[in-house]
This record gives C-alpha cells, sequence and structure tokens, in this order.
C-alpha cells in the first residue's frame, strides 16, 4: 500500500471526528442536518441543508470564569456574495460592514436562543452562521436559526433546547409552510414562529392586514410544524453531541437572597407605590437602594456575591411589581409620554436603495430610518454605525406602515422616513409607526388605512417546581420598567382592518401559545383607541390648514 493510499492521521492532541447527518421532511422539502465534516474545532458546529441552500451554524464558549452579571452573546451571520457565485461590487472586491439584512438575520437566531440559557450563566457565547450556498429559492435565515439550534445541542455549553423555527405564508387564503421566496412574493403573511415542544419562544410577521382571527389559526398551524425540527437534533445530538459542561454559575446563596429581600422588599414597594415618582426619580431611587444593600451586606458577601447583588434586588423589584399587579391589580403609576419626530422625505425611483442581498428585491423604494440617541434617556453615548436595536426597531416600523403605501404603479416616488427619538418611556417603535403614518399623511402620500401600533406585556406567577404558569396579568401599553420586569414584549400594529407587523420577544423560557393568542384581544382595542385619536388629530389640522387658505 503506498503512502496515498493511507487516510489522513488525525491532527495532533484531537479525536477524529466521525461525520454525522440526519434527514428528514418539513412542508414538502428535504432538509439536512450534518456534522463533523465542517469546524471540527468549534465547540458546536451544524450544517443544515435545503435543495440547493446551505448554511453552516457554529457555537463557542469563551475560556475561564465570568466576571459579569449578564450573558454576553454575540450572534454573527453573514451572507457572502460566493453563495451564489458572485464577486462583490465593491472597490476592494470584499465584504464590508454587515448589511442591515445580516443584522436583523442575527437578531433573528439570537431572540429565540437567549431565553434557554441557564439563570446565572454569564460566559462568553459566540454564534456565526454562514451561508455556504444559495439557490435564492429559501431565505437562509430560518435555516441558520435551526443550525444554530442544532450546533448548541451538540456543544457542551448549557443550554435548554432544541427549538424549532418555521416561516408561513399564505396564498390566496391557504398557509404554506417553509414558502419560497417566489412564493412569498406571491403571499400576504410571511410569519416566522419559534418554539421548544410545548411553548412559544419568538414571532416575527409582516403581514397585508390580516385579521387576527387567521393570525391565530397561522400560529397555532406554525407550532406543530415548527416542533418537527426537534427530534432530528435530539437525535444528532444523541450520537455526536458532546457532555454538557459543568460552568461554574453566577448566583448567590439563599441567606444572601433572603438578607437581600428584607432589606430591599418594603422600600422598593414605597417607591412604586409613590404616584409623584417620575422615570427618573424613580431610577434615583432604586438606584440608592442598590447601593443601600451593597453597602449593608459588603462585609459579609465574597466578591463574586458582591458583584451579583444588583441583580438580585432587580429579582426582589420583579417580585414586588408582580405581586402589586397579580394580587393587587395595581400597575406602575408615572408614565411618562414617548416623543418620537418623524419627517418624510421623497424622491425619485433612482433613489430606491440597492439591496446585495442573497434573496429578496434588488431594490426597496420605502425606508424607515430609527434612531435613538442617548439624550432621549438623559444618558452619555456615542454615536456610532448601524446599531442593531436601531435597524431592528426601525425594519420593524417599517413593516407595519409599506403594507398601506400605494401600489408603485400609482405612486413611483421613493420614500424616505427618519424617526427621531426626542424622549423614552416605553415602546418607541410603535410611537414611531403612528407618528410615521401620520407624517405620510401630512405629505399627501395616499395611504389606504391609518397604522397604529401598541406594546403588549405579560406579568406571571410561576410554580417554583414545576415551572408551569398558575396565573397572568396581560399589560397594554407598557412602559420601560413594565418591558424590562415583564416576561414578554409583545409589539403589534396595524390598521382597523388586520395586523400589518408583529414582533414578540420572551424572556422567560418559553410562553404557553395559548396565553400569547390571548394577548391579541387587549392590542386589537388599543390599537382602534390609538386610531381614533390619530385620525382625530389630522381632521383637526385639515380643518385648520383650510382656514389657513380661506384667509
Amino acid at each position: 500500500m503506498s503512502d496515498s493510499d493511507l487516510p489522513d492521521p488525525p491532527v495532533a492532541g484531537t479525536k477524529f471526528l466521525e461525520s454525522f447527518k440526519e434527514e428528514f421532511e418539513i412542508g414538502s422539502r428535504v432538509i439536512s442536518l450534518e456534522t463533523g465534516e465542517m469546524a471540527r474545532f468549534a465547540n458546536g458546529a451544524v450544517v443544515l441543508g435545503v435543495e440547493g441552500t446551505q448554511v453552516l451554524s457554529t457555537v463557542s464558549a469563551g475560556k475561564g470564569d465570568a466576571v459579569r452579571d449578564f450573558l454576553p452573546l454575540t450572534v454573527d451571520y453573514q451572507e457572502k456574495q460566493f453563495a451564489q457565485g458572485v464577486i462583490p461590487n465593491t472597490f476592494m472586491r470584499r465584504e464590508g460592514a454587515p448589511k442591515e439584512r445580516e443584522l436583523l438575520c442575527g437578531r433573528l437566531i439570537d431572540r429565540p436562543i437567549r431565553p434557554l440559557f441557564p439563570a446565572g450563566f454569564y460566559h462568553e457565547i459566540q454564534v456565526m452562521a454562514s451561508v455556504l450556498c444559495s439557490d435564492g429559492k429559501q431565505d437562509p435565515d430560518v435555516l441558520a436559526a435551526n443550525a444554530t439550534s442544532a450546533a448548541l445541542m451538540l456543544s457542551d455549553i448549557p443550554w435548554g433546547g432544541p427549538i424549532g423555527v418555521v416561516r408561513l405564508g399564505r396564498i390566496c387564503g391557504q398557509f404554506v409552510v417553509n414558502p419560497t421566496t417566489d412564493e412569498l412574493s406571491l403571499s400576504d403573511l410571511n410569519l416566522v414562529y419559534s418554539c421548544t415542544r410545548d411553548k412559544t419562544l419568538m414571532i416575527d410577521v409582516q403581514s397585508r392586514e390580516i385579521s387576527e382571527k387567521d393570525l391565530e389559526a397561522g400560529l397555532r398551524l406554525a407550532h406543530p410544524e415548527a416542533v418537527k425540527y426537534l427530534e432530528p437534533q435530539i437525535r444528532l445530538a444523541a450520537r455526536a453531541g458532546k457532555q454538557k459542561k459543568e460552568y461554574k454559575l453566577s448566583m448567590v446563596s439563599e441567606q444572601i437572597f433572603e438578607k437581600v429581600r428584607n432589606l430591599a422588599e418594603a422600600p422598593i414597594d414605597a417607591i412604586f407605590t409613590d404616584p409623584s415618582y417620575g422615570k427618573f426619580e424613580r431610577g434615583e431611587a432604586l438606584e440608592k437602594i442598590t447601593q443601600d444593600v451593597k453597602s449593608a451586606l459588603k462585609e459579609e458577601c465574597d466578591e463574586q456575591s458582591l458583584r451579583a447583588l444588583p441583580k438580585v434586588v432587580d429579582t426582589v423589584r420583579k417580585k414586588v411589581v408582580r405581586k402589586r399587579i397579580i394580587s393587587e391589580g395595581q400597575r406602575i403609576d408615572g408614565r411618562h409620554l414617548d416623543e418620537v419626530l418623524c419627517t418624510v422625505t421623497l424622491g425619485s425611483p433612482q433613489d430606491a436603495q440597492r439591496l446585495d442581498s442573497l434573496v429578496g428585491p434588488p431594490t426597496k423604494r420605502f425606508m424607515l430610518h430609527y434612531s435613538f440617541p442617548p439624550f432621549c434617556i438623559d444618558e452619555v453615548g456615542k454615536r456610532t454605525g448601524l446599531n442593531r436595536r436601531e435597524v431592528g426597531h426601525g425594519t420593524l416600523a417599517e413593516k407595519a406602515l409599506v403594507a398601506v403605501l400605494p401600489p408603485e404603479d400609482d405612486f413611483p416616488y421613493t420614500v424616505r422616513i427618519n424617526s427621531e427619538v426626542m424622549a423614552s418611556d416605553g415602546s418607541t417603535s410603535m410611537a414611531s409607526v403612528c407618528a410615521g403614518s401620520m407624517a405620510l399623511m401630512d405629505a399627501g402620500i395616499p395611504l389606504r388605512e391609518h397604522v397604529a401600533g401598541v406594546s403588549v406585556g405579560l406579568v406571571t406567577d410561576v410554580d417554583p417546581e414545576t415551572g408551569e404558569i398558575t396565573d397572568y396579568r396581560i399589560l397594554t401599553d407598557i412602559l420601560g420598567l413594565e418591558d424590562h420586569l415583564g416576561d414578554i414584549d409583545f409589539k403589534i400594529a396595524g390598521t382597523r382592518n388586520g395586523v400589518t407587523a408583529i414582533q414578540l420577544d420572551i424572556k422567560p423560557a418559553g410562553i404557553p401559545l395559548d396565553i400569547i393568542c390571548e394577548c391579541l384581544e387587549p392590542a386589537h382595542k388599543g390599537r382602534l383607541q390609538i386610531l381614533d385619536h390619530m385620525e382625530k388629530r389630522l381632521v383637526c389640522r385639515e380643518i385648520k390648514m383650510i382656514g389657513i387658505l380661506l384667509d
């Protein structure tokens, strides 16, 4: 036997890995999960393929002990032009900074996986998802999210998955599971749904005024379809997965927690029951309680426990707020108004934005650019490039408004909205929807309907033994603190005829779908109320303008 006939020796210091593959079918398409061929040094790596599209997702964990009080999870999604056999059309012929679409796809992966990391797990985690090849028929974003779930299952990182992520369209009233890009262009619904076996984790919707009843039907269809992704991941992890590592969690003892509760509970309750406190006064008072607790327990706590005390005080805040809302039916007082300035600029068709993405249209004629300067919450910060949060909020508002724009044949102009947040104490993305709709009407653009948005929250009471929800309250038009201390941020925008955009983010490890669907009705009522006020305001302005012209 010659040397060329011998197999390649394993790399020194590493174990020779075998490749594993799982295949399954969802929505008439065969999906494959593979590991062991690429990125073998990564903690977890999976290639997910559907027909001519393949996505590689890898996960890695930072070394050493965590010295922070938050989870530094980074998700980088990249679409390189080689995936469709094209050289980048840039001066250097290289990919540049992440595009908006790449940032949005990264958020789509981050949102469902983040709630499933264990409490107190603050080690640095990096997810990198790359499109290897694309036939243009499948949007790689959902594939990347499922590949990331499978990679986390294979890794030694503690995580409460797997999850399934599915896209749903609707053509001529019929739902389509995992539609192609051509089918999506005919669809009046683009719904991305993520879940565990029995709980919802994330929802993202763009639609053309779909009714709440039809939306609920779509969600109930999407759940069992997304669950189909779970078993193949479990089987792959059983064959090729690593044993989960015992990472050190940043937790305090029950004794320290009780001392913090005894010190902080009464002062926190007094702040939340005093209606004279506004956003900043309340924040300063709560921060003073945190500092007082740290000073009182400084001698009793080690360095790690001392570092975790602000998180423990925050947990006590949550318990106080939940008790007031669920037991006493009292929400936090002192709601401040959001202030958003929306301006509209019209341009020619040549001003449309060029989109260098693997799927979707080549240009975009309607843009909403959202800006959240630090002064709107009285902080000091730097104005940098594209901010993931700003891009996400702007895109949500853009999805909500694009559904009511006139067809391009009737209105061929390029439209840009700038949404500048002047003051923030709640959902400024939904305020941007309302202000953007009014600005478009004021600019003389013939919208079919007004669009308004409202953010819905949820506060739950959970059985500590089973982890099941025993009681809950749905909150409409939540302020910033209720968003922080609550369990969900459910942003719903639409017209009187139906929903045009949704974004659901969840903090615990999932919420039952029945509760999520129950949130649609109060959101609908709140949206109609806001639309009433918007329409009155515009009518008053029109009367005023007519008076000026007559004079």
